[in-house]
C-alpha cells in the first residue's frame, strides 16, 4: 500500500483533517525535479549544522571518508546483486564513479572534455588528420544539444539524429500491422534503423575523408524528457560499437526508477569481448531516488577514458591532480550535505526493495494513463490496461498507442511517467490543426492556477500530458487532473 507513504516527503500535496483540500496542490511532475524525502532533507540539515559548528574539523577530517563511504553505498546500488563488487574486482569497480553536484555538470565534464583531448589537442590516435563528431538523437535533451553545438566548433562535427518527426508516428501506425514487430520490438528496430541509417550516411558523404566514426561519441538517452521513451541502450551500443564510437549515456531519470546495472552495460551483450558496452553514465540523485539537490553520479569504467577525456573538470582547483574522485570532488568550497545524505536515502529504498517499488510505480503510472483515457477519451472506453502485466506489450497498451491516445505502448514508456493526448477539443492535430509549444504553455499555466502542477508537451503538433507516478501520488489526483482539463478552452 505505497500510497501510505506521501508523508514520508516533503511536498505539500498532502492534507489534514484541519486543511481544505483545494488548498493542496496536486503534483504530478516529479519527473522535472523529483521531491525530496525528508530522512533525507533531516539528515542533510544536520550535516548542514555540523558543519558550521566547526569547519575545519569538517572538510579537513570527517567529511573525505563519509563522501567515500556514500559512493561506495551508491556503486553498490547500481549493481545487480551478482555484480556487486567484490574483494577482488571491487578497487575498478568504486574507482569508476566520481560524485558530481549534478547531470549537467557531467554532461559538460565528458563532452567538453572529448572535444578537448580528441580535437583541440589533435589526439587522433590512427585517424590524425580527422576530427571527431558528437551524435546524438533529436529527442535528447535540450541542454545536450546546446553543450555539443557549444564545444564543438565545426558545425559538420555535430550531427543530429532525426527520429521524432519520421519514425516516432510509425510506432502509432504500425501496431496493427501484419509485420510481426510490435510494441517493444517495433520501437527498438526503428531506433535502430534511424542510427544506422544517420551512420551509413556519413559514411558514404564526401566530408568522410576529413570526419571520422572511431572514438566519435554517441549520446542516448535512458529516458527521454519531451517523449519518455526508453531508448534501447543495449542494442544501439551494440551498433555504436561496430562503428568505433564511445557511448554516453544520459540516464538523468535513470537511478531507482530503472534497474540499473553497471556491470552489465559497461560489458555489453558480449560479456567475453573487453569494451562492447556503454564508456560513460551520468544519471541524479534527486529525481526518483528523493535525494534533496546536489548529488549526482559519473560512471566511468575505462581508466584510459578517466585520465584523458575527463582528465580535468569544468571547476579546477586542488583535487585537478589527485585522481578521478578528487578532481571532481575538490573543486571549490561548496556544500556536500545532499551526498552526505545518500546512506540514508538508499536505506529507505533498499528496506522497501526497489524493485517492490518499480512494479508500484508501473502499476500506478498505468492505472493513471486508465483514468484519464476514460474521462478524455470515452470511445476507448472499453479497452483498459492491464495493471498487473509487467511487460506492457498487452493488447491494451498496443490499441491505445494505435489509436494515439499514447504514443508508444507502455512497454516503452518510463517506469514512471508517460504521455496521454489531451481531449479531442484542444489537442490538435498533426496537419490541419497543429499545435505549439505556446499552446502547451497556455493550457499548463491554467492547471497551474488550479493547483495542478504537470507539464503538457507539443509532439508533432499535437498536445499530450506528461504524467509521473511515484509512491505518494494518489488515484484521486488523476481523477482531479481529468475534470481540471475538461474546464478548459482556449483563449
Amino acid at each position: 500500500h505505497y500510497n501510505n507513504f506521501g508523508n514520508d516527503f516533503l511536498l505539500d500535496n498532502q492534507t489534514t483533517n484541519n486543511e481544505d483540500p483545494n488548498q493542496q496542490w496536486t503534483f504530478l511532475n516529479h519527473g522535472a525535479f523529483g521531491g525530496a524525502l525528508k530522512i533525507g532533507f533531516i539528515r542533510a540539515h544536520q550535516w548542514r549544522h555540523y558543519l558550521e559548528l566547526q569547519p575545519l574539523r569538517y572538510f579537513d577530517r570527517d567529511l573525505l571518508p563519509h563522501l567515500v563511504h556514500s559512493a561506495r553505498l551508491l556503486t553498490n546500488f547500481i549493481h545487480s546483486k551478482d555484480n556487486i563488487p567484490t574483494t577482488a574486482d571491487s578497487i575498478d569497480h568504486y574507482k569508476a564513479l566520481a560524485f558530481v553536484p549534478n547531470v549537467t555538470t557531467a554532461l559538460n565534464a565528458i563532452i567538453g572534455g572529448h572535444a578537448r583531448y580528441y580535437n583541440d589537442n589533435n589526439n587522433n590516435n590512427n585517424s590524425q588528420d580527422k576530427k571527431k563528431m558528437v551524435l546524438f538523437f533529436d529527442v535528447s535533451y535540450g541542454s545536450v544539444k546546446k553543450m555539443a553545438r557549444h564545444y564543438y566548433h565545426d558545425d559538420n562535427q555535430v550531427v543530429e539524429i532525426p527520429f521524432q518527426e519520421k519514425y516516432l508516428p510509425l510506432l502509432q501506425q504500425q501496431q496493427q500491422s501484419t509485420s510481426n514487430k510490435r510494441g517493444e520490438s517495433l520501437m527498438t528496430s526503428l531506433f535502430e534503423e534511424a542510427l544506422n541509417e544517420r551512420l551509413a550516411t556519413i559514411q558514404s558523404s564526401p566530408l568522410h575523408s576529413q570526419y571520422t566514426l572511431e572514438n566519435s561519441l554517441l549520446i542516448l538517452d535512458e529516458v527521454t524528457s519531451n517523449t519518455v521513451l526508453k531508448m534501447p541502450i543495449s542494442s544501439l551500443t551494440k551498433i555504436a560499437k561496430q562503428y568505433g564510437l564511445q557511448v554516453l549515456v544520459d540516464g538523468a531519470h535513470g537511478l531507482l526508477a530503472n534497474p540499473v546495472d553497471m556491470a552489465k552495460m559497461t560489458k555489453g551483450d558480449d560479456e567475453e569481448i573487453e569494451g562492447e558496452g556503454i564508456d560513460y553514465y551520468v544519471s541524479n540523485c534527486h529525481k526518483w531516488m528523493s535525494s534533496p539537490r546536489g548529488a549526482a553520479i559519473m560512471y566511468c569504467p575505462k581508466e584510459k577514458l578517466r585520465d584523458t577525456v575527463l582528465r580535468y573538470p569544468p571547476v579546477m582547483s586542488h583535487g585537478v591532480d589527485d585522481g578521478y574522485f578528487s578532481r571532481f570532488l575538490w573543486d571549490g568550497c561548496r556544500d556536500y550535505a545532499a551526498q552526505l545524505s545518500l546512506p540514508v536515502i538508499l536505506d529507505y529504498w533498499n528496506q522497501l526493495g526497489p524493485e517492490n517499488v518499480r512494479s508500484a510505480m508501473r502499476r500506478g503510472i498505468k492505472s493513471a494513463v486508465n483514468i484519464l483515457k476514460q474521462s478524455w477519451h470515452p470511445a476507448m472506453d472499453e479497452i483498459s490496461l492491464d495493471i498487473h502485466d509487467e511487460n506492457g506489450n498487452d493488447d491494451a497498451s498496443l490499441l491505445l498507442c494505435e489509436a494515439g491516445v499514447t504514443i508508444a505502448p507502455m512497454s516503452m514508456y518510463s517506469t514512471s511517467m508517460a504521455l496521454v493526448r489531451l481531449p479531442d477539443n484542444v489537442c490538435g492535430d498533426c496537419i490541419l490543426d497543429r499545435k505549439t509549444s505556446t499552446d502547451a504553455k497556455q493550457i499548463q499555466d491554467f492547471l497551474y492556477h488550479h493547483r495542478i502542477e504537470v507539464p503538457i508537451k507539443c509532439i508533432n503538433g499535437v498536445l499530450y500530458i506528461r504524467i509521473s507516478y511515484h509512491i505518494y501520488n494518489r488515484m484521486e489526483e488523476y481523477e482531479r487532473l481529468g475534470a481540471a482539463m475538461k474546464q478548459f478552452r482556449f483563449t
